[in-house]
Parts: C-alpha cells; structure tokens; sequence
C-alpha cells in the first residue's frame, strides 16, 4: 500500500493521455521501469523536481509502470534543452548494449541498427540522440538498463543472473561470448557445443537458450530466423541480411536447382542497397540443414527435397531408363537450360548424387533406388 507521500509525489506527476501512451509505448517484454530495476536514472534526475521525486518513490510493480510513463514524459519535456552534462554522460556502444542489458525490444531494434557503424568516437548520451527514433523512452530505457547492469542488487554477484539454465555448471555470458564467435548455427550445432545443458535437451534448443537468457535479463547474442521449417541463430543487427539471403537462395534454386553464392550475394546486395560479400552469405546459408554444397569451395549449392525444373529434367531422363552415361546427361542438360551450361560438370554430376539420388560410378549415371 502507497504511504501518503508516495501517492502525493506519484500525484504530482501528469497522467498519459491515450494518444501518449500509444506513441511512446509498445515495449511490453522487458518494459521499462524492470521488476526490481532503475525508475529514474542517476542522470536525469535532476532535469525536473518530478523526477527527482519519482527516483525516491518506492511502490508495487503496477504503480511503477504508471510512474515510468509519467517519467517518460517529464524527460521528453527537456529533451530539446539538455544540460551540457548530462549530454556528455558516457554511455557502451551499441553492440554492448544489445548483448548486455535488458533493455525493451522497441529500443534494442533502434539501437541495433547502429552496430554495423559504431566505430569511431566514444559513445554519449549526444551521440545516441542523434539516432533516428532514438527519444526520450529509448534514452530513459538506456540508461536505467545501463545503470542496472553496473549495480547488481545487494548481496548478488554481479554474474548472478548469468549463471542458472538449470544447469549451473555454464554461466550465460560465457555462452553468450562463446556463440558470437560461431554465428550462424542451428539448434543442432548448439546442442553439440553443449550437450550436457538444459537448453541442449529441448525441442527447439535455440528457442529455449533465448528463453533462458530473457529470464535471466541477459541479453541473448544472436536473433532468430526462421526459414523453410528450420531455425537459424544469427548475429544481431543482421537478421533482415540473413532473411534476404535464405529467400534469394531458396528462390534461386527453385527456378532451376543449382545456385551460386555469387549470385544471392548479387542480388541480395541490390535489394539492400549496401554492400554484401559473398563470405556473410556462405555463413548464413551453410546453418541451413537442407543445405548442400555441390563444390570444394563452397560455391554452388542446392536443397535436399526441393522440387526444380532441373530435379523434373533428371527425373524424365529415367523415366524409360536405367542408365545413362554421365557426359551424354550433362549434354542433354546443357542444351535445354542456360544455367547448366553455366555450371561446372563436376557440380551437376555432384547434384546428380547429392540431390537427385543417382548413382554416379565409371562414368555412368544410375537411377537411384529410392
């Protein structure tokens, strides 16, 4: 229950309107103030009386959240006349951000978006509001996550809420530092770096390492993408990249059944409009399980399972034989479809074993007995 000066200093500072709240909100999971976490950050209480007030108040979890809106607002009053100081307030780079605080997911997908640029000059409090979308609620959220990620609660190690998974042996942020160096990987890949975990022994171990990492207000060091029935852990800031290049490539190999990475690359830099090396590409496709490379230097690829017009040529080729010499079904290919005169023997012969279920042997093609 609120003690009357609670109720009076929670009073004194002005309700949202609907139109307010709709704006400045939608944070939901992880929403700013946190059970047990920062109302008001060290940094800005002093902008306003309110606020310094608000920083003192101590009440239920429900009546916080009303506070933290009302915050939001008193500081998006002085947003335009920041005092030099508080502008100057260092703050981590944006990738540190991501990976090391709970903050809201609407201002982790604005402040992704600066990982790919942070270089440079010392992050601040200035350098942040330059950031489109980049306002009051994101800067408040920062901040507060920022200052409960350096003040652990009394009598808690500062790795406390790294440490359980069910599974005490492996604290997160080691996990967390171990997977950034690996993305990207499935779940399968997962449980092989950790077999003896709780996470490790779930349906869908990616999901459940998330899960454990949000439960733990440790920031998870990937995002997820899920594409054709598979899920694929991928890097932060760079999940629409990956999206575009599991999409190309399907679409690629669907028009006829052999792609080449220097094409997706091609086309998903167009779409992107920045530049995308052939290298990021091959990391995202080669997660894929169905996934398989046609050439020693990971070039070429198709899909296990997927229905091409060249898997259908293949298919009619067999359809009143049982042999075929290898040379005369390249030829046959090549002279009904451009793209196989463009692809190497060596890899439509590779195609014919890995996906198309052949049998290659001394020059002879075999249909395949499944």
């Amino acid at each position: 229950m609120r003690s009357e000066g609670n109720s009076a200093a929670a009073d004194s500072i002005p309700r949202l309107r609907l139109a307010q709240l709709t704006a400045k909100i939608g944070a939901g999971f992880r929403q700013y103030p946190r059970a047990g976490g920062v109302l008001v950050p060290r940094a800005l209480a002093d902008l306003a009386p309110t606020l310094r007030d608000a920083r003192e108040i101590s009440a239920s979890e429900d009546e916080r959240l009303a506070l933290g809106r009302a915050v939001v607002v008193e500081v998006a009053k002085v947003m335009r006349r920041l005092p030099a100081a508080v502008l100057a307030v260092p703050l981590p780079s944006p990738s540190h951000v991501v990976e090391r605080t709970s903050i809201e997911h609407r201002t982790r997908n604005v402040v992704e978006r600066l990982i790919p640029f942070e270089a440079g000059r010392a992050w601040t409090v200035a350098r942040y509001l330059q950031v489109p979308g980049f306002g009051a609620r994101c800067l408040t959220d920062v901040l507060a996550a920022h200052e409960e990620s350096a003040q652990p609660p009394d009598g808690a190690p500062p790795t406390a809420a790294a440490e359980a998974l069910g599974s005490p042996s492996v604290p997160l942020f080691n996990v967390a530092r171990r997977l950034r160096a690996v993305l990207p990987l499935t779940g399968t890949e997962l449980r092989a770096l950790y077999p003896d975990e709780t996470f490790a022994r779930a349906t869908d171990p990616l999901r459940a390492l998330a899960r454990a990492c949000a439960a733990a207000g440790v920031a998870a060091p990937f995002r997820l993408v899920r594409r054709g029935g598979s899920t694929i852990a991928v890097a932060p800031g760079s999940a629409g990249l990956a999206r575009a290049a599991c999409e190309e490539a399907a679409r690629q190999v669907a028009a006829w059944g052999v792609a080449d990475v220097a094409d997706v690359a091609s086309r998903v830099e167009c779409l992107s409009e920045s530049a995308v090396g052939e290298t990021i590409v091959r990391r995202v496709l080669v997660a894929l399980p169905r996934l398989r490379w046609l050439d020693p230097r990971m070039r070429f690829f198709s899909f296990v399972n997927e229905r091409s017009p060249l898997g259908k040529t293949v298919e009619r080729l067999f359809a009143e034989r049982e042999v075929v010499p290898l040379d005369q079904l390249l030829t046959t290919l090549a002279e009904g479809s451009a793209a196989a005169r463009r692809t190497p023997g060596p890899v439509l012969a590779r195609y014919l074993a890995e996906i198309a279920g052949c049998v290659v042997v001394e020059g002879e093609v075999r249909r395949g007995t499944g």
